[in-house]
């Protein structure tokens, strides 16, 4: 058994892949009727309310999304399921759809589940950062348990029974949350400067695609390995 990469490299991960949540929901936030792409939590209140209201233009929306991305985050465990560590695979098919979603140019209505569907992809591609389990396409969950790790360790501390992995766990949560917000920004931002700004977050995926596929490889090389993702 090897040890899971150095947490530099696991905060790095996580970082990219929280940016991207944030700045794809932030393009279907502005651009696509306030319907998100990554935070399904979201959408369920809104097709709620929008059910309630008996709008069905938004409640149809609502209800692609949410079953895009549930379709996709089914399609992923499987594709991870079949290639075992390959959960990069299932990160550069996400890239993809992003990739088709810029270049194609196609109808808005379209747009969404294809977003949607990338973001349940990485979803299901990988959960595990170092010590910790962070879902990147969420910030709600990280928020409680970055409280909680923050309690965790000031309790520990005033007994001097504080470890590193307590402090890197909550490094972890902080440093997701901070950087869904960032990707958010900087989603708003390309709307503006870019002229096909799905394009950034597709690279993006890509990268750490590539980064998971290096350790991968080194892994393999070193002999049967058992690493939780």
């Amino acid at each position: 058994m090897t040890a899971g990469p150095p947490l530099i490299r696991s905060v790095l991960r996580a970082s990219l892949l929280c940016l991207v949540a944030g700045y794809v929901d932030a393009f279907g936030y502005i651009m696509l009727d306030r319907v998100f792409a990554a935070n399904m939590t979201g959408n369920t209140v809104l097709l709620a309310i929008a059910a309630a209201k008996g709008e069905l233009v938004l409640m149809r929306a609502y209800v692609l999304t949410l079953s895009t991305f549930f379709l996709a985050a089914i399609l992923g465990a499987i594709l991870k399921r079949l290639f075992g560590r390959g959960a990069y695979l299932t990160l550069v098919l996400a890239a993809g759809l992003l990739f088709i979603a810029a270049a194609a140019e196609i109808e808005r209505t379209w747009t969404l589940p294809f977003l949607a569907a990338a973001m349940g992809l990485q979803g299901s591609s990988i959960s595990r950062f170092g010590p910790a389990s962070l879902q990147t396409v969420v910030v709600t969950g990280t928020i409680v348990r970055l409280a909680e790790e923050l309690v965790q360790i000031l309790v520990k501390a005033r007994h001097g029974d504080a470890t590193e992995e307590d402090r890197s766990t909550g490094v972890l949560f902080a440093v997701a949350w901070v950087f869904y917000a960032v990707g958010a920004g900087a989603g708003a931002v390309a709307l503006v400067v870019l002229s096909a700004p799905l394009i950034l977050p597709g690279f993006l995926l890509l990268a750490v695609a590539a980064d998971l596929a290096i350790e991968h490889q080194a892994n393999k090389r070193r002999g049967p390995v058992s690493a939780a993702r």
